[in-house]
């Protein structure tokens, strides 16, 4: 971890920690933002799993000297994360 920036590890352990806590509303909780049917619990299980995979990807791009790409994807799934936390909080 010596290699990668403080504001970067805490951009990916919030990627990481929103998606574990939103999956258990997700999965559990009888939440579903997108409707009923397959497709739509793909959709809504893919606000959870994008926010943590993220924070592999993320760190493996920017171990690969990609830091721009790093960046934009710890943006996005923090984008993600956070619009998914929001509708939890409205729902209950």
């Amino acid at each position: 971890m010596q290699g990668f920036p403080k504001w970067l590890l805490v951009a990916a352990f919030a990627c990481a920690a929103l998606g574990l806590i939103e999956s258990i509303f997700f999965l559990f909780g009888g939440l579903a933002p997108f409707g009923k049917g397959l497709l739509a619990y793909a959709l809504t299980q893919l606000i959870w799993l994008l926010p943590i995979s993220a924070f592999f990807v993320g760190l493996r791009q920017w171990d690969h000297r990609r830091k721009t790409l790093a960046v934009l994807i710890f943006a996005a799934a923090l984008i993600l994360a956070v619009s998914g936390g929001i509708y939890i909080v409205k729902q209950l």
